[in-house]
């Protein structure tokens, strides 16, 4: 989860915007049968987008925001400082590569994964 202060006026207040990774069927199939407790997260944050604040994601999008907190409540609240730390959580690093950019390479593997492969 992105959290942006905002000190504009004589308020200050924050923004805060969820992150989603493209799945498809394969992958969300993968979540759903393999990470029960995550695939639940992720579909009540999905629910709680669409019923609260009114943004429909399509079904191809999972919020990831959820995997860092799962991190957090097992490490005191402290929340994860990259995607590697948090990598059980996220499962497969394919998740950090948009299908739409061609300039980076998934990384088949966390133990080869570097910041070049993440969009």
């Amino acid at each position: 989860m992105d959290i942006i202060p905002v000190s504009l006026g004589p308020f200050c207040y924050i923004n805060t915007e969820d992150g989603v990774v493209l799945a498809d069927a394969r992958l969300r199939a993968h979540l759903a049968q393999g990470l029960p407790d995550l695939w639940n997260r992720v579909q009540a944050r999905r629910a709680f987008m669409r019923d609260v604040l009114g943004i429909n994601l399509d079904e191809h999008l999972a919020v990831i925001s959820q995997a860092a907190r799962v991190w957090a409540n097992a490490h005191n609240g402290r929340l994860p400082s990259d995607f590697v730390i948090m990598s059980n959580e996220l499962v497969i690093p394919r998740l950090l590569v948009c299908p739409g950019d061609k300039s980076r390479q998934p990384a088949d593997n966390w133990q080869s994964f570097t910041s070049a492969n993440s969009s």
